[in-house]
């Protein structure tokens, strides 16, 4: 299904819901593509994608997580992770100022879009323990999870949410 990109931006919802349905090796492969041609700084493409099928797997990462149940019903996941650079052995709290964050977060935006794009629905997850994560899949020092993607068909297409009307957030020339 090719959509027009305005069409896909202004269509996308957060899924919540899945059907029992997998996902074919061909469509992982696709969004993580889509993600990769993400803009980034210096063309550092920081970003490293985990997809998991797993049940078991998908069971332990929402333990203890408020607002990961959508990872018991998709049939997957991706774990982005971004890659820091060898200075930024900072505090967590300071890792904002790393330009990777941004990279890999235009990056879950374009596989948020493709995943819509054909016909698969997705929600950003950024309630994880880090910890769970680097250790069920061997994630090494110089990255760090930054997003959880459940993906899957959806089981229905909620309603639009109100947005804020573009004349309360674009501001000309001054706040």
């Amino acid at each position: 299904m090719d959509l027009d990109v305005m069409e896909a931006i202004f269509e996308r919802r957060s899924i919540r819901d899945f059907r029992d349905q997998p996902i074919r090796q061909d469509q992982v492969e696709r969004m993580a593509e889509a993600a990769s041609f993400a803009p980034s700084a210096h063309n550092g493409q920081p970003w490293e994608f985990i997809y998991v099928d797993d049940k078991e797997k998908l069971e332990i990462m929402h333990e203890g997580r408020r607002y990961a149940n959508m990872l018991l019903q998709a049939p997957g996941a991706f774990v982005v992770c971004a890659r820091f650079p060898d200075k930024a052995k900072a505090a967590e709290d300071q890792r904002v100022r790393y330009m990777c964050i941004q990279d890999t977060a235009a990056a879950v935006q374009n596989l948020l879009l493709a995943a819509h794009a054909m016909g698969l629905g997705a929600c950003w997850i950024g309630d994880f323990d880090e910890a769970v994560l680097r250790q069920l899949f061997a994630i090494p020092q110089g990255y760090a999870p930054v997003a959880v993607i459940a993906v899957g068909y959806p089981k229905y297409t909620p309603e639009a949410r109100p947005r804020r009307p573009v004349s309360d957030i674009l501001h000309w020339g001054r706040f």
